[in-house]
């Protein structure tokens, strides 16, 4: 999830193209393994502050 973390912290790809990059073959399935990594889905990640998302990568 490291890589999806770095990748979505930059609004290049979108969150169906990271899932792929990184093993995916759903979306869905993508976005219910980020949750439980994380503790929160990709898009929720992608929002917040990137002091926020600073805590959250240092978990």
């Amino acid at each position: 999830m490291e890589k999806a973390k770095e990748w979505l912290s930059y609004e290049d790809h979108t969150v169906t193209e990271i899932a792929q990059k990184v093993g995916y073959n759903s979306l869905q399935s993508f976005s219910k393994a980020f949750k439980l990594a994380v503790g929160h889905s990709p898009s929720v990640f992608r929002k917040q502050k990137p002091s926020t998302r600073k805590l959250l990568n240092d978990m």
